[in-house]
């Protein structure tokens, strides 16, 4: 069972996941960050707080040497989405040495009915892609944030199962709504953080239009 979450409630001071990876000075040649490879992965908690192996979009198995510490994941024997940094050509025979990974929120879609107050506020869609593997929708959001008066306030950010429609010719278009509440956090600066939605059966198999509202309207990305 993938930890996840239906709405994404996260304070303030946790909300910001810096997921680029950051050296002191560029490396060149065979440093240790010449074969930087960065996935999208399920990752497997030997511990609490300790990854001892992943599996990426594409279905590889990725096992870590040695492990590598996540706070985040604080229940052993469970699975969390993560975002994986890791040296994906120097190995041992034991396994891949990781640099990073953080944490990468799961967006379960919630029914319209099942939500009372259906609140849109902008941010800016970065990038959106399918996984290889077709289980998940993945998503790069700048969300504008900044400290709040109020220590405890949250924004909340999840996903709408909004329309289902079946076309003439058959098809099953679904449409997939954003949902975001700024909550009155101060928008001072821009900052990027990840988030997948988890695709069911039915999903896949379906036509997803996913709707979201940003500093320039709503756009509509078709999978």
């Amino acid at each position: 069972m993938i930890h996840q979450y239906g709405r994404l409630s996260v304070a303030m001071t946790a909300f910001l996941l810096f997921c680029s990876c950051e050296t002191d000075s560029y490396d060149t040649g065979d440093g240790n960050f010449s074969y930087l490879n960065a996935d999208f992965v399920i990752a497997h908690t030997a511990g609490e707080k300790e990854i001892d192996y992943a599996v990426n979009d594409d279905d590889e198995k990725i096992l870590l040497k040695p492990h590598i510490t996540a706070q985040w994941a604080t229940t052993p024997d469970s699975l969390y989405r993560a975002l994986l940094y890791y040296n994906k050509v120097k190995k041992d025979a034991e396994g891949m040495r990781a640099f990073r990974i953080s944490q990468v929120h799961v967006l379960q879609p919630k029914d319209r009915r099942d939500i009372e107050d259906i609140i849109t506020d902008p941010l800016t869609l970065q990038s959106v892609w399918m996984s290889h593997n077709g289980k998940y929708l993945n998503m790069g959001l700048d969300v504008k944030t900044g400290k709040p008066d109020e220590p405890d306030r949250r924004q909340l950010i999840g996903v709408m199962r909004d329309t289902t429609i079946t076309a003439a010719d058959g098809m099953t278009h679904v449409y997939l709504r954003l949902l975001h509440n700024q909550n009155d956090v101060p928008e001072y600066y821009t900052s990027t953080t990840y988030a997948s939605i988890p695709l069911t059966d039915s999903l896949r198999r379906a036509r997803i239009h996913l709707l979201v509202n940003t500093y320039n309207g709503e756009i509509e990305k078709v999978f």
